[in-house]
């Protein structure tokens, strides 16, 4: 195979995001007015992967905050939407390609992932090819962390046992990784199969995915496997969202601090609540530096 070909096109711009380089990078930019930066650095980030249009300023609301960070990576962590497979899939790609320019992928970190865990991180390029939770992040650390390389992950099915020793395995990559998760929240309505409510849509909405946040924030690893089971909450980031937890209490539940940046929802953009999707912006602070 070609160079050419070991490099993934952009398969969403012009679709969730804008395909004209200056028109995206002026959008991605005035998201991001008025953000403060973290004096103290940003260890990870939980990000939305709908349309611009709907996501942005959530996205950008968490991952604002982390740019004036100094990383040697950054791992994107996203569930697979199309692709049915059991694992995590590390790409054979060289590098992703953005409006903005292609993002370099770390391959190292995927080797050494596959050496750790070769029954859990797979090689595969299908669960990437046209997988938009990951893609639409790349614009955002292209346009604000200049030439970073990137980790892309996609998640298929894990049983909690298999995402404790997935979390292992990523925190033995070391430090200075800034670690993405790609997930939107609640998706309510029957175009999406989930009704357990029928009035306040919005504020109940806001109600159910603020448990969940909660429950990222405070890095309760069972407790969000029990909010999941018990809910039915449809996030579709459940489960690189419960492997960032497990990865996150390893390094000490106390070293950082999960903080709401954004809480934001379709309806707001559209004006429909019969079917909607909630998004919502995390952020971890580094605590004591």
């Amino acid at each position: 195979m070609s160079d050419e070909k070991k490099i993934r096109p952009a398969a969403f711009a012009g679709s969730f995001y804008d395909a004209d380089p200056a028109v995206l990078a002026r959008q991605i930019d005035a998201a991001a007015n008025g953000i403060t930066v973290s004096d103290a650095g940003v260890a990870a980030c939980v990000l939305p992967h709908a349309g611009y249009v709907f996501s942005l300023k959530a996205a950008a609301a968490a991952l604002g905050r982390a740019t004036a960070g100094h990383y040697r990576a950054a791992a994107v962590m996203a569930p697979s939407h199309r692709v049915g497979f059991h694992g995590i899939a590390v790409p054979d790609y060289y590098g992703f390609a953005t409006p903005l320019g292609t993002v370099a992928v770390a391959a190292g970190l995927g080797e050494a992932l596959i050496a750790a865990e070769p029954e859990i991180f797979v090689r595969r390029n299908d669960a990437h090819r046209q997988e938009h939770s990951c893609e639409v992040e790349l614009p955002l650390i292209r346009r604000w962390f200049g030439e970073l390389p990137v980790l892309p992950l996609v998640f298929g099915s894990l049983n909690a046992p298999e995402l404790k020793r997935a979390a292992a395995a990523l925190d033995g990559l070391g430090g200075d990784i800034l670690w993405i998760v790609s997930s939107d929240f609640t998706h309510f309505g029957m175009d999406y199969g989930y009704v357990p409510f029928e009035d306040d849509v919005r504020n109940r909405m806001r109600e159910l995915d603020g448990e969940a946040a909660k429950l990222i924030c405070n890095l309760d690893f069972d407790g969000f496997i029990q909010f999941i089971n018990s809910t039915g909450a449809t996030i579709c980031g459940a489960i690189p969202l419960a492997a960032l937890i497990a990865l996150l209490r390893r390094r000490g539940a106390a070293a950082v601090r999960g903080n709401v940046a954004l809480h934001c929802d379709s309806g707001e953009v559209t004006g429909d609540y019969r079917s909607a999707v909630d998004y919502i912006g995390i952020y971890f602070e580094n605590v004591g530096k």
